[in-house]
């Protein structure tokens, strides 16, 4: 499979998976005009990383590591607690091993996803969740 559309494979089973994050709110992806109208929205990011060469050959499967980093966004006046709680609903729905397949592609989480600290972003603040994956294709 070329790299494009191994990227967009990807792009689908991770797409899928963030769908069904059991937090009722918008999820943005950044590819359209977005105006938050609520308390609270997530920004889902896709972060092609690094290809490893695994074998001599140059047509044998790589290891293709990538981020998806997902960022939880809530009203300033919302307590800490509160978002981190949102964070870790997030970090939950992708643990370690957990498989999402699309279009002949297999992403799996690699460890257990980071949740970063509470950061200002205007209105709003917002954690980072990291969540590291890996393809072999």
């Amino acid at each position: 499979m070329a790299d494009a559309n191994l990227n967009a494979a990807i792009l689908v089973a991770i797409k899928s998976r963030v769908a069904t994050i059991p937090i009722e709110c918008p999820v943005t992806w950044g590819d359209i005009d977005f105006e938050p109208d609520g308390e609270m929205y997530l920004r889902a990011t896709y972060i092609p990383n690094q290809n490893i060469r695994r074998a001599l050959s140059g047509d044998a499967a790589h290891r293709r590591l990538s981020l998806l980093q997902v960022d939880v966004f809530s009203e300033r006046n919302e307590a800490v607690e509160v978002i981190f709680q949102l964070a870790g609903i997030v970090a939950d729905h992708f643990p370690a091993d957990q498989r999402m397949v699309a279009e002949g592609a297999t992403v799996r989480v690699t460890k257990a996803p980071d949740v970063a600290q509470v950061l200002p972003s205007g209105a709003y603040v917002m954690v980072p969740v990291t969540i590291q994956l890996e393809t072999l294709a």
